[in-house]
């Protein structure tokens, strides 16, 4: 004969405090995770790999702009200066190896005599070698300012037990600025497919390509700033170099003690220099607000020069002078094409030219200004375009 059984409140009241320890449980493993704690709210954004609305370059320029505007006072120094050693840089940037191996960076910082330096590991130096800021090809002032930006931009998470629950992904990035996560369709997060010849989705849980997208935009405000500060950089040399005169190689009877002297000394006209044509630069970006903003979003007049000869054929497509029929195409570009050519560069407006002491053009190619000096031949760089795209056609 069967029983029949009631729940008592007690036996209910257990049942429904181990459901919710084990509700809890799940929440905790499936919640993303950061040093800030967890963050359940984004469980189901972790696990999108993609976004609907993808970052654009232009997104990325103005998120790297606003960063240097940001630490101004801070970046500009080491930006106008590209002669400061690793060592320096890490501290002054609070650079952990920590937060390298995160973003997964091919080098590390090791201390020697006290001082932090670069070093990076390859085949034929699987221990590693330490690398100069100098050292072409290695990693640069940019680099690390990139690293510098990713620290103070981005957060980590990473899921409870990716793997038991089931999930392809163990960590993510969220960009704080856009409140999500980093996405493998976004602009920066993008790869080159070698195979395919053209841009590909990238990794969502793997940033390099993102760091070396900022290193670019921030090694772009650099050229455009050392452009500005040329001048003013090369007088207050001379006057420091005066003022710190570099040691005599006669003076010295051991060898070690000049190089060391000479090193000391060299050091301090960098640093001395540095810090004069950063102040200058300040009170001119203070005096003429119009200066900075130029700074951070121009596109460097070198590369506006060097890279006229690889568009010919964007150029040509821009100003609709290609088509189906070459001859009509040729016909068309030698009546009325050559003149559609000239409007590469304008001069801006009074109205876009107040506030600003700095002598720069509209490129209408990459839709940004462009700060120009003495050596920026507006009619010779038309000039190479017209024959140029005349060539293609």
């Amino acid at each position: 004969m069967m029983k029949e059984g009631f729940s008592t409140p007690e036996s209910y009241s257990k049942k429904m405090g181990r459901r919710e320890i084990e509700e809890g449980l799940m929440e905790y493993l499936s919640s993303p995770k950061s040093k800030e704690g967890l963050h359940p709210e984004l469980a189901d954004s972790f696990e999108a790999e993609t976004t609907p609305e993808p970052l654009r370059r232009k997104d990325i320029e103005k998120e790297i702009e606003g960063f240097v505007d940001k630490n101004f006072e801070k970046v500009l120094p080491i930006l106008l200066s590209g002669r400061l050693s690793h060592g320096e840089l890490i501290k002054k940037l609070g650079i952990t190896n920590e937060q390298i191996g995160l973003l997964g960076a091919n080098y590390y910082i090791r201390t020697e005599n006290g001082e932090p330096a670069i070093y990076q590991a390859d085949e034929y130096n699987p221990e590693g070698r330490k690398i100069s800021i100098d050292e072409y090809g290695e990693v640069s002032t940019s680099d690390l300012l990139a690293l510098a930006y990713v620290k103070d931009a981005v957060r980590v998470d990473t899921q409870n037990e990716a793997e038991r629950m089931g999930s392809k992904i163990s960590h993510r990035y969220f960009l704080q600025s856009q409140n999500r996560y980093l996405c493998a369709n976004d602009f920066g997060m993008r790869v080159w497919d070698e195979e395919e010849g053209r841009m590909a989705q990238g990794k969502a849980d793997n940033v390099a390509s993102f760091v070396n997208t900022v290193k670019h935009q921030l090694a772009r405000i650099q050229e455009n700033l050392n452009s500005v500060a040329y001048e003013q950089d090369r007088k207050i040399r001379e006057e420091v170099s005066q003022e710190i005169p570099l040691p005599n190689y006669n003076d010295y009877e051991n060898s070690d003690e000049y190089y060391a002297e000479s090193s000391r000394c060299e050091q301090q006209i960098e640093q001395t220099v540095s810090k004069r044509v950063a102040q200058a630069l300040s009170e001119q970006f203070t005096k003429n607000p119009g200066d900075k903003k130029l700074v951070l979003e121009a596109v460097p007049a070198r590369k506006v020069r060097d890279h006229l000869h690889f568009n010919y054929d964007r150029i040509a497509r821009k100003y609709g002078l290609v088509s189906d029929n070459a001859v009509a195409d040729y016909e068309n570009f030698k009546r009325y094409g050559h003149r559609k050519i000239e409007r590469l560069l304008k001069k801006p407006s009074k109205k876009e030219k107040a506030g600003t002491s700095l002598q720069f053009l509209h490129s209408d190619f990459y839709k940004k200004p462009v700060i120009i000096s003495g050596n920026f031949e507006i009619d010779q760089i038309v000039a190479e375009a017209k024959s140029g795209v005349r060539d293609i056609l």
